[in-house]
């Protein structure tokens, strides 16, 4: 709860404690996030440098066994 001394909101050290907690939750889901979608860009560039590799080489149904392997 929060008290009011002559007009000023003053906030307990609970509250403060709470929103503290609450923006450091929000900082760590949302440095997960970035990491994770860094992750899986790199992961798609490097399935499509290989699938276009497999292309020179191979004919079309290896390439999509190649893809169908790695989307598993």
């Amino acid at each position: 709860m929060h008290t009011l001394i002559s007009g000023h909101r003053f906030y307990t050290r609970l509250e403060l404690d709470r929103w503290l907690l609450i923006m450091l939750i929000g900082v760590c889901i949302g440095l997960l996030a970035a990491l994770l979608k860094q992750s899986i860009q790199a992961l798609d560039a490097l399935q499509w440098q290989q699938t276009k590799s497999y292309l020179k080489v191979q004919p079309i149904y290896r390439c999509i066994d190649n893809l169908q392997g790695y989307d598993v």
